[in-house]
């Protein structure tokens, strides 16, 4: 088994160990991530703030630097990070056309473009100091037009591997020319999916992944990077080998094959000394050694694990489903909570959890047998329906865990495609053809389980909700539309909008409902802003009450920051709307009248934040991090407020006056996981583990002159 197993929210593209084995990091879609390599505790989060996947990850050889190369698209600019790992501080931030750190953590390789003559400047940075050591040029006349690939590079040897569409090449960065190219024989480069290739350290091996051109040989080849000789051949069938990696110090290499099992093979012999059994397809995966050769790390999709080599040969592992803990679900996508604040719920590929939000405790977990794609709770927090990963629905009682409906429906849809009402009486559903063809059926589960409503629309629907009394179902349209269906009468009502804008969220409240386009720049007085469209409906008139503009930032904010609106929700009673953002800030607007909208509120919740939902009681949101943390905030925007909660923290770690957010208190290191004083309840997850600050002894504002006597 594996001493460790940690579910991400995103694909693990590469692993790096610490210098001293005790963290792992993990570098995915926006951010490199620190845990520790025994419990998985995450220990803090480096945010990339663009969308880039993370490419690479390295540590330097003292442990004090981080290096994270990411992308944002393919075959775009890489990005090279340098942080300082004790503060978690960026220290430096860079575009390079090719750049990768060097496999001992000591120095950076960049390569530019290829000029119309094949030449490509390189140059090589020292990661510690962050200085300049060398520049130079290096001749590809065959890759002009090609995108080479870095796959290893070396500051001892001061070789690197690089990777062309039909050759690979190994180029000294002293003398600026290749010393050798890695005889492939008749093998085609390019069809060794991406050219899986690794450079050991000291770049004195090299391991390819190669495929034939006529399909009827594959594997793993390992050579001499001096004299380009053949020295082994893995005994693997190459169409399931799936990468190969070095040891820290070369003296092993590790074969990923698709059947779900790791060989860790002598470099030297190509004896076969381990293999790990992993139960689980690997399609790509990342894989890292601890300095000493004791531990290795296994990033299989949004999987993390780590495993100690000091034990049996051959060892089976759990599924990763059953290695998570009963008590908390990691990486969570999506929250509901009952009317009454009372239950909330989450869910994580198979697994459902429900948990009582006044005592804290986790009152029921229910499998189901395909990863869920979408889930629904009821207002009076009694029934859940999923929708799975084949298209199926499933009912579930959350009281008795037990399976109410399983239907066949094979819905196939974006979006939100599932809806379930407040008595949990009767959900809908969306399904389509290929063709386009769709409707909207509405179930009941007291009523002999069949269809009782069928709502035809040739679109394909994007969200769906009912009306708070059930009468009514809303549903809006990829494309302009709203459709509104009395479940009573069978009336249809279309509403065209006055925008054709698909990429909206949507939510209800009492008779009115919400649909939240997500931001766009605007010109307001002479200058571009970023402005959130949010219209209100009144669902029995079918007329729109209002139609706002939403300011994603407060009045004294710069606003520079980019972000993206992951859920939305919407209180009728308190006139409230509140939105989860990708930049981990709550943002709270407050209608004082139908005519008026209060300049937001921005409070830090956790730079994980996935999802936030609104109780229709008291308005009171809460929400879920991938982590696994659900948290209940309170969230008045009341000019009173502040007296209540007179200082916030921002997302830099500094303690602030509410008042004046450039009032700086004091700093606090996330790894410490300071509460919000705004946070009025963690239902679960490692978020249970906070510290708190305790301002009541300092002399602040009015009183610092009692910090003086006489």
């Amino acid at each position: 088994m594996p001493i460790m197993t940690k579910q991400l929210n995103c694909c693990a593209d590469a692993i790096t160990f610490s210098p001293d084995g005790k963290h792992i990091v993990v570098g995915s879609w926006s951010s490199a991530v620190v845990l520790d390599a025994s419990t998985g505790r995450e220990e803090y989060t480096l945010s990339l703030k663009d969308p880039q996947d993370v490419k690479q990850v390295q540590f330097s050889p003292d442990g004090t630097r981080l290096v994270a190369v990411s992308s944002r698209n393919y075959k775009d600019y890489l990005i090279v990070h340098i942080w300082d790992v004790s503060m978690f501080q960026l220290l430096h931030k860079f575009e390079a056309y090719i750049a990768a750190a060097s496999i001992e953590g000591t120095e950076i390789l960049t390569i530019s473009k290829a000029d119309s003559d094949g030449h490509r400047q390189f140059q090589v940075l020292d990661i510690l100091a962050g200085t300049l050591l060398r520049t130079g040029q290096i001749m590809m006349a065959e890759s002009i037009n090609q995108y080479p690939s870095l796959k290893g590079f070396s500051s001892i040897s001061r070789r690197c591997l690089i990777v062309l569409n039909e050759s690979v090449e190994i180029w000294d960065i002293s003398s600026e020319r290749a010393v050798r190219k890695v005889p492939l024989d008749d093998c085609i480069a390019s069809r060794t999916w991406g050219t899986r290739g690794a450079l050991s350290y000291g770049g004195k091996l090299v391991a390819m992944v190669t495929v034939l051109e006529n399909g009827s040989k594959a594997g793993g080849v390992v050579f001499d990077a001096s004299t380009g000789s053949r020295l082994l051949v893995l005994p693997h069938d190459g169409w399931e080998l799936r990468g190969l990696h070095f040891s820290y110090d070369g003296t092993h290499v590790v074969s990923c094959l698709q059947n779900g099992t790791l060989h860790i093979s002598d470099a030297a012999t190509g004896a076969t000394l381990k293999v790990l059994k992993i139960n689980s397809s690997i399609y790509e995966s990342s894989v890292a050694f601890a300095k000493d050769g004791s531990h290795v790390g296994i990033g299989l999709g949004t999987t993390v694990q780590v495993w100690s080599l000091n034990n049996s040969a051959e060892v089976e592992c759990v599924t990763q489903n059953d290695s998570l803990s009963e008590s908390t679900l990691t990486g969570l996508d999506y929250i509901a909570v009952s009317d009454n604040c009372q239950r909330t719920m989450s869910f994580k590929r198979t697994k459902v959890q429900v948990w009582d939000a006044t005592t804290r405790t986790a009152l029921r977990t229910m499998s189901v047998p395909l990863d869920i794609y979408e889930a629904q709770m009821s207002g009076n927090g009694e029934n859940i329906v999923c929708r799975l990963q084949d298209g199926s629905i499933m009912v579930l009682n959350a009281t008795t865990c037990d399976k109410i409906l399983h239907l066949d429906s094979k819905v196939r849809t974006r979006g939100k495609s599932i809806a379930i009402s407040r008595s949990g009486k009767k959900f809908a559903l969306t399904k389509h053809t290929d063709s386009g063809e769709g409707r909207v059926e509405i179930w009941g589960l007291d009523t002999g389980k069949e269809v009782e409503f069928v709502v035809g629309e040739s679109y394909h629907q994007h969200l769906l909700d009912f009306s708070d009394d059930e009468r009514y179902i809303v549903s809006a349209l990829f494309g302009v539309p709203i459709i509104i269906c009395d479940l009573q009468t069978g009336n249809t009502q279309r509403i065209e909008r006055e925008e054709n804008e698909i990429d909206c969220l949507f939510s209800f409240s009492g008779n009115e409902f919400v649909v939240c386009k997500h931001p766009t720049w605007s010109l307001v007085e002479g200058t571009y802003s970023l402005l959130i469209q949010c219209e209100v409906w009144d669902i029995s008139s079918d007329k729109r009450q209002n139609k706002f503009k939403l300011s994603p930032w407060p009045r004294n904010h710069d606003g520079k920051e980019e972000f993206r609106i992951y859920s939305f929700g919407f209180s009728s009673k308190g006139k409230k709307f509140v939105a989860a953002c990708n930049d981990g800030y709550i943002r709270v607007w407050s209608a004082v009248s139908n005519k008026t909208v209060v300049d937001v509120m921005l409070v830090y919740c956790s730079p994980r934040l996935s999802s936030i939902a609104l109780s229709r009681d008291d308005g009171l949101p809460v929400t879920a991090s991938i982590d696994g943390s659900v948290q209940v905030w309170d969230l008045d925007d009341d000019p009173d407020a502040a007296g209540k909660y007179p200082w916030a923290i921002t997302k830099s770690g500094w303690i602030t006056s509410s008042q004046n957010t450039s009032h700086r208190l004091m700093w606090v290191s996330e790894r410490l996981k300071v509460k919000e004083p705004r946070n009025i309840a963690i239902i679960s997850g490692p978020a249970l583990q906070h510290g708190t600050v305790d301002f009541s002894g300092a002399m602040l504002g009015k009183d610092w002159e009692k910090c003086y006597s006489a």
